[in-house]
């Protein structure tokens, strides 16, 4: 199921399972659909000292990569987690309380959703072993 068009008042929160200061995930259920929505800080525009070249904003890069991993058949291998969608630059306000960290930025969030891996864990140094990268090759 693909996410297009999603207004911020279609989504319903269920629980925050996650928070940094570059971003916050939680589990959602929209259109129906229970997935994870991972909300990035909105960026500003490049800086002077900035390399022209690269892209620097992190929802870009985040939501390009699953969009290539899925149009290649990588996430129905069950390797990543489906990608269902993006919200981009969008007002926070529908979503208070749970946005309250994102409402008095200067500039809107974005938002990827994504599939609800019950228990999932993330990947670190105390829990990637030669098996699981095994897998993932």
């Amino acid at each position: 199921m693909e996410l297009n068009d999603v207004r911020p008042a279609e989504v319903t929160f269920k629980e925050k399972l996650f928070a940094s200061k570059f971003s916050e995930i939680f589990l959602i259920v929209v259109r129906g659909q229970e997935c994870v929505m991972k909300v990035h800080h909105g960026r500003g525009p490049r800086r002077y000292y900035e390399p022209a070249d690269r892209e620097l904003d992190i929802h870009v890069l985040e939501s390009t990569a699953y969009r290539r991993l899925f149009e290649r058949g990588i996430c129905e291998k069950g390797i990543v987690p489906r990608f269902f969608g993006t919200i981009d630059k969008f007002d926070p306000g529908p979503c208070q309380p749970y946005l309250r960290h994102f409402a008095n930025d200067v500039y809107p969030p974005s938002a990827i959703f994504l599939e609800y891996i019950p228990n999932l864990e993330m990947l670190d140094l105390n829990n990637y072993t030669q098996a699981r990268m095994n897998m993932f090759l």
